[in-house]
């Protein structure tokens, strides 16, 4: 059988079309990533405890996502969210909080305290456990021992900072 020539007009047309679909194809890859970050905003706030002192380390995270972030010692936070999605807002000892987000940049959290009490924990030399589950003998200290102790701790940190 004898070879069929390739004429120019359909080499034309072939070029034409695999030009059409590169254009096509760079245009995917450049235009799909700016339109999903577009979405994206970056949300600022604070925490702070109902009486308006601000909340160090609280969590703050994207609901339904693995983003998160938690709170500086003045109770600010800067957190990347689409617009549209959940801020779930926690600290320990407060009730959490979830927030919507919409156009808003810049929030402020007020948390509530919570009546749900820790369950009794003791502290052992390699680890934790609930005071139900301890066998051996154990040694008690009052709670006012321990913020004496850790006032004093902070006073060395102070002295030998200075």
């Amino acid at each position: 059988m004898p070879k069929k020539k390739l004429s120019l007009p359909l080499l034309t047309r072939l070029a034409a079309n695999f030009t059409a679909f590169v254009i096509a194809v760079m245009l995917q890859v450049v235009l799909i990533p700016l339109h999903s970050s577009a979405q994206d905003v970056t949300v600022k706030g604070t925490v702070t405890s109902e009486s308006g002192s601000p909340l160090p380390g609280a969590s703050i995270s994207v609901k339904g996502t693995t983003k998160g972030t938690t709170s500086d010692n003045n109770g600010a936070f800067s957190i990347a969210a689409a617009k549209g999605s959940t801020l779930v807002v926690s600290a320990v000892g407060y009730a959490e909080k979830e927030i919507r987000i919409g156009n808003q940049n810049a929030i402020s959290v007020s948390l509530t305290t919570t009546d749900k009490l820790l369950g009794e924990v003791v502290v052992i030399g390699y680890g934790t456990q609930r005071k139900k589950d301890v066998t051996g003998s154990t040694v008690s200290v009052k709670g006012a021992t321990v913020q004496i102790s850790v006032q004093r701790a902070k006073s060395l940190f102070v002295a030998a900072a200075l």
